[in-house]
């Protein structure tokens, strides 16, 4: 890994947040009543696809799994008893070990840090303010717009001046890393990113546990 760095940007669920496990739970549980049959291949798609927006992995849900039309009605209230389900866990949930004290030190370094992930952005902000991380970010972005939207936005704004590096624990943070030019970490704590270990092997990308293993020093 070569650092310092001038920006670095950071996914969310699993890498700053202990928030996969409780993202997956809100899945099912927002599709309570359904069979679990279909319940169960939501969930694994939901896994197999980190970075995508609720609102198009409940779209797959109920056009491709439940083959359910109409289905606007159902998508609504389940898009809001999922979002209630999930910010309630966000507040209360661990941050990925050594991850605050890693933003501090980036922040006394002055290397920009910013937040690009797959949860709804309003809420995220929402999140971070409430847990008081918003301070160590110039920039929360997340959907409905993509990730590689997000990074063409903090590219257009300046931010991406530099070399900088993405911590991720999906295929999506991997390839938005990759569509920008980015240096890429995986974070595998709670990563549900199961070739993860295949990908990263074939690119030479770099692996942590947690920010635990990281040596502040050389930042």
């Amino acid at each position: 890994m070569n650092a310092p760095y001038d920006f670095v940007v950071f996914d969310c669920d699993g890498v700053i947040l202990q928030s996969n496990a409780l993202k997956s739970r809100a899945f099912a549980d927002a599709l309570s009543g359904d069979p679990q049959v279909l319940i169960d291949q939501f969930v694994a798609y939901h896994q197999a696809n980190g970075g995508v927006s609720r609102y198009r992995k409940f779209e797959h849900y109920f056009t491709s799994i439940r083959k359910l039309h109409p289905y606007d009605d159902r998508l609504k209230w389940t898009l809001v008893d999922y979002a209630d389900r999930v910010k309630r866990g966000l507040i209360a949930c661990l941050t990925v070990p050594g991850v605050v004290d890693f933003l501090t030190h980036l922040n006394s370094r002055r290397i920009r840090c910013a937040v690009n992930s797959g949860g709804d952005q309003a809420e995220l902000r929402d999140v971070f303010e409430s847990r008081r991380l918003s301070q160590h970010f110039t920039h929360i972005l997340g959907s409905p717009t993509s990730k590689v939207d997000n990074m063409r936005f903090l590219r257009e704004a300046g931010f991406m001046h530099g070399q900088g590096v993405m911590f991720g624990d999906s295929r999506s943070d991997f390839e938005a890393a990759q569509a920008f030019d980015l240096d890429f970490v995986f974070v595998g704590y709670e990563s549900e990113w199961k070739d993860a270990h295949d990908v990263l092997r074939l690119h030479e990308a770099k692996s942590i546990a947690d920010f635990h293993a990281i040596e502040i020093h050389e930042w």
